[in-house]
């Protein structure tokens, strides 16, 4: 086994921290990724939430070749 390698982190105070909750879709991905165009994405989970924001991702101008996927079957 190779040895356990010693971390640390900093703990700041979230007071101000912005978070946004709930699916994920184009205009969050736009508002959060300011250079979005340039990246790419790899999406995991039930297929429809795949081939979901898969669609939402090419309707903002993105190539099939800068998405990846996988799906988890037996989930909706």
């Amino acid at each position: 086994r190779a040895p356990i390698k010693e971390f640390s982190f900093n703990i700041q105070k979230l007071e101000n921290l912005k978070v946004k909750s709930g699916f994920i879709n184009k205009s969050i991905v736009s508002e959060s990724i300011p250079d979005y165009k340039e990246r790419i994405f790899y999406l995991s989970g039930p297929p429809k939430m795949v081939l979901n924001l898969e669609d939402q991702l090419l309707e903002l101008g993105l190539s099939t070749e800068q998405i990846r996927q996988d799906s988890f079957t037996g989930h909706d």
